[in-house]
């Protein structure tokens, strides 16, 4: 606008210098004038004051002031000022039409007859218009509704500038109770929140306000924010129960079919109390959880009543949680404690009285006589639910009834809660002799108001108490019998003559020792059953009452017993004037044991049903007219007198088991003889062992390593049972069968010779001295260690054909003999032999050094995949020793010269028709095989050895010269290497092991 307007002045002066007007020159000089405010780019409100520099004016020339917004518009501010004043307050907000949008610039006018002017070329804009105000204005909690948040989110719309200089932000008042202005918001932010105060006058002002200080109208939520932040409270006390069926309100009992009434007193500072709540579910959970208490505004209290207690809730104590909540949410919890009680209270009677001479025993103080006293006690508890009782309002009575036809009533006065009583002196009662029983009779009820009832007037408890005027005459006092031992316990029984009961702490017993002073002893109350049992051989009267003491005395000392006591009531009686004395003696060594008749330790292991033995030294007391009895006792259980006798005592033995047998002596002062001191004195253990070992099975003979001789072999056998005595040896029976003959099914049967024996873990016996071409049939037997009665398992029965092996001895097989070059030999052992130890198998003979010119033997362990060596006389260490030389397997020696090795042993085939086939084991790999000799076959087809290998492809190699070579036969005492792709076993087979049915096929 302003390049414009420069351009249309230069244009005009232009043209006034064309047309040759004639300007007149001002007397001021406006060439050089500068304004200097505004700045440029200033937003000016208000008055503004306008200078202008000296034009040197005469006096009265004047100016005027336009203000322009663009080459066209403008608005004289100033007219017809002096010249000579230098500045013009412009207002601003007065001026003619100032657009607040418009961007303005100044011109001064001369006027002096003369058209002159001069421009500012600084832009300013004007602004006197506030912004809008916002719009959009929300709160995120709603107007005059109570909250317990005192925090409330404000967010509105931004608002436009009307002016120039843009918004610049917020004002902001939270007002609480017309509370000062917090401060200034973010302009970018929208929102704002205030923290009110508890109370219910809380209001929001928001003003928005430009960069020039122009503020918008404000705005004024008028509904006010209610803030509740504390909680409500029950009053002191305030939580209780109504009262109901005249219990008082801070009582807590209740029994079914009552309803629980509960009352609140509760306040609120602020909101108010908006409802109480209870959950009576804890009680029946059926109710409700959240139960609602109704306001009674005449008491100001909030009530809540239930339904009725019903009969399937259980007795005893529950919590009510109760709350509290005012109209702003908050709240306030308490617990009332309540007890539902069903069960009448039991009132159960104890007694003190003033007689010092009864002992206070159990039971004196429930009798009296003329001129005591009796204090009655009555404790209330329950014997349903345990729950113990208080009683309310009037004190329980207790009402006393005696024959003399008169009640007494009174009332019971409160020891503590659940203890009341009653204090009888010797007034209150009939005196001058007179006896009888007394009832009682209790009435009262519980805090829940169950009453003490087994009728409708109370509890009747008869026979409570008695009056006792009468003395007790003690008739007669007895002892206990003979002789008496250790733990010296002597009894007394007593028959006295008393109309109601006795004493028995007072008893005392006066025992005499032999200088004729005497111990008094206090005696204690026994079971009559105690005296009936130790005095019943000389007083089988029956006891009114018995007493016992533990005595301290010497062996044959003499007690006289005296009694002195008093009954129930404290009336005193005596024995001590020597009418009826008792007198018993003390026996405090106990007999020697009895020896039992020794035995061998076999013959303690026995089959039998019974075990019998005689005492062969009998049990010796100190003093010989103390003796007795003996008792015998089996297995733990319990003694058995066995009187007077001494021998011939038979024991019925627990079969299969070790029996613990035990006998002992015992005296009249019932002392038995000392405790076990070892098995063969006073207890033996008897295994009683009735089980046969197991029976040989496996069974097998050999042919024999000399002519005319068999070899049987066996594996040990069980013998079963937890108390078996074991095997202890094998019997080896032989019968010799003729033409017409059979094998035997007994070895008792005619003809069956016993061999001899032989010992667990052997399982080897040669029978030599045979005769060729005949039958012999063999038996083991087993024998246990009951030996010699014997429990033994005979192989031998009547399907004898697989238990009894017949055998027709043939010519004894010579030793093996191998041919060893003065190199390496590829070799094995054609026999089993009976002793494979390598060491055993390399020895020098006579003529023969082979032990001395080997150099080393090499086998191959194809399970671990490594070889082991055995050099003569070196010593070996580690894993890589070989210690055997085993059949079924092969081995390389080196030796210095040619030799050779004789090897003595047993053959694969048995005799009899029988057959063993050891299993060998090979390993996926190559494996160094040996041949095993089948009787006196020296070859064998390759196929038929590995006939069990037959779905396992193998190759077979033996050494031939210096070099490996197959083979289609094997040879007696050639190695082998044989090659397999698995794991696997096989037996060794010859021709015509197995059947015509039996030929493996070849793939």
């Amino acid at each position: 606008m302003k390049l414009a307007k420069i351009v249309f002045v230069v244009m005009i002066a232009l043209l006034v210098i064309n047309l040759g007007l004639d300007v007149a020159e001002a007397a001021c000089d406006i060439s050089a004038v500068t304004i200097t405010p505004p700045g440029d780019g200033e937003v000016i409100d208000g008055e503004y004051l306008i200078k202008w520099s000296d034009l040197a004016c005469t006096a009265g020339e004047t100016v005027d002031i336009k203000i322009h917004w663009d080459a066209s518009s403008w608005s004289r501010i100033g007219d017809d000022i002096d010249a000579n004043e230098h500045e013009l307050l412009f207002d601003t907000d007065p001026a003619p039409s100032l657009d607040k949008s418009e961007i303005y610039w100044l011109e001064l006018l001369l006027e002096d007859g003369a058209f002159s002017r001069t421009e500012d070329n600084r832009l300013f804009t004007i602004d006197n218009y506030g912004p809008e105000q916002v719009t959009g204005l929300i709160a995120d909690q709603p107007y005059e509704t109570w909250s317990s948040d005192n925090t409330v989110v404000f967010t509105w719309d931004a608002p436009d500038d009307v002016g120039t200089s843009g918004l610049a932000g917020y004002k902001i008042n939270c007002v609480t109770d017309g509370g000062p202005f917090p401060g200034w918001a973010d302009a970018g932010d929208e929102t704002y929140a205030c923290e009110y105060e508890d109370g219910d006058f809380n209001r929001f002002n928001i003003r928005s306000v430009d960069n020039n200080e122009n503020e918008a109208f404000g705005i004024l939520i008028t509904q006010a924010f209610w803030i509740d932040t504390t909680d409500p409270w029950f009053n002191a006390g305030g939580l209780k129960f109504l009262p109901n069926d005249g219990i008082p309100e801070d009582d807590m009992f209740f029994r079914r079919s009552q309803t629980i009434g509960i009352m609140a007193y509760v306040g609120d500072a602020t909101s108010g109390v908006a409802g109480v709540t209870a959950d009576i579910s804890v009680i029946d959970p059926d109710w409700s959880d959240d139960a609602p208490f109704t306001y009674d505004p005449i008491e100001d209290r909030w009530i809540l009543i239930t339904d009725s207690i019903d009969s399937d809730i259980p007795e005893g104590e529950y919590t009510i949680p109760v709350r509290v909540t005012d109209l702003a949410g908050n709240s306030r919890g308490k617990s009332l404690w309540m007890m539902i009680d069903n069960i009448e209270p039991v009132p159960t009677l104890r007694f003190s009285d003033s007689e010092p001479n009864d002992g206070n025993v159990p039971g004196s103080e429930r009798v009296i006589k003329d001129g005591d006293d009796l204090r009655i006690y009555v404790d209330f508890i329950e014997e349903g639910s345990g729950v113990k009782e208080k009683n309310y309002g009037a004190d329980p009575t207790i009402e006393i009834n005696c024959p003399d036809g008169v009640t007494y009533n009174w009332d019971l006065m409160e020891e503590s809660t659940n203890v009341w009583y009653v204090d009888l002196i010797d007034a209150d009662l009939p005196d001058n002799g007179w006896e009888a029983t007394c009832d009682v009779r209790i009435e009262g009820a519980d805090w829940a108001n169950n009453y003490v009832a087994n009728s409708n007037n109370g509890q009747l408890i008869e026979d409570a108490f008695e009056i006792d005027n009468t003395a007790p005459v003690i008739d007669w006092v007895k002892g206990s019998p003979g002789y008496y031992n250790v733990p010296n316990t002597i009894y007394a029984g007593l028959h006295i003559t008393d109309d109601v009961g006795f004493s028995s702490d007072a008893v005392h017993v006066k025992t005499q020792d032999h200088n004729g002073d005497y111990d008094t002893h206090f005696m204690n109350e026994v079971s009559t059953a105690l005296c009936n049992a130790h005095i019943e051989r000389i007083a089988p009267d029956a006891y009114d009452v018995c007493f016992g003491v533990d005595l301290d005395g010497e062996e044959g000392q003499d007690v006289r017993i005296n009694v002195q006591m008093y009954d129930y009531a404290g009336h005193p009686a005596t024995n001590m004037d020597g009418r009826d004395s008792t007198i018993v003696h003390t026996d405090f060594i106990p007999p020697t044991n009895p020896d039992i008749e020794a035995f061998n330790p076999e013959e303690l292991i026995i089959d039998a049903d019974t075990f019998e033995f005689d005492l062969d030294t009998q049990s010796v007391d100190d003093l010989e007219h103390h003796w007795y009895t003996y008792e015998i006792r089996l297995n733990g259980g319990p003694w058995d007198a066995r009187i007077g006798q001494t021998e011939d005592f038979v024991f019925n033995l627990v079969q299969d088991f070790d029996n613990e047998l035990c006998i002992r002596g015992m005296d009249l002062a019932t002392n038995p003889s000392d405790a076990p001191v070892d098995v063969d004195t006073e207890c033996i253990t008897v295994t009683e062992d009735s089980t046969s070992p197991r029976a040989v099975t496996d069974l097998v003979v050999f042919d024999a390593l000399a002519q005319s001789t068999v070899t049987l072999a066996w594996s040990d056998v069980e013998d079963p049972g937890e108390y078996a005595s074991g095997v202890d040896h094998y019997d080896i029976y032989m019968r010799k069968i003729g033409k017409y003959d059979s094998c035997f099914e007994s070895i008792a049967d005619p003809g069956v010779d016993y061999i001899g024996s032989v010992d667990p873990g052997v399982g080897l016996a040669n029978i030599a001295d045979l005769y060729e071409s005949r039958t012999y049939c063999f038996a083991v037997v087993a024998v246990d260690a009951v030996h010699p009665v014997g429990n033994f398992f005979e192989q031998v029965h009547p399907d004898f054909e697989e238990d009894v092996l017949m055998v027709v001895p043939g010519a004894a097989y010579p030793n093996e003999q191998i041919d060893l070059i003065d190199d390496w030999n590829f070799i094995s052992t054609p026999v089993i032999l009976l002793d494979n130890s390598i060491d055993s198998v390399f020895v020098n003979t006579g003529g023969n050094p082979l032990r001395d010119e080997t150099n080393i033997v090499w086998h191959y362990d194809s399970l671990n995949g490594r070889w082991l060596s055995w050099v003569p006389d070196a010593e070996c260490v580690g894993d890589s020793c070989l210690t055997t030389f085993e059949h079924g397997r092969s081995y390389l020696v080196d030796m210095n010269q040619a030799l050779h090795l004789e090897l003595s042993g047993r053959y694969l085939g048995m005799l009899g028709g029988g057959e063993m086939l050891p299993e060998y084991a090979v390993y996926d790999g190559w494996n160094m095989i040996g041949y095993t000799k089948a009787g006196n076959e020296t070859t064998s087809d390759r196929w038929d050895y590995f006939r069990s290998l037959a779905k396992d492809p193998i190759v077979v190699l033996t050494r031939i010269g210096q070099g490996l070579a197959g083979v289609s036969e094997m040879t007696s005492g050639a190695g082998y290497w044989v090659n397999v792709d698995m794991d696997d076993t096989f037996a060794p087979g010859y021709n015509g092991i197995y059947g015509p049915d039996e030929t493996a096929e070849e793939e």
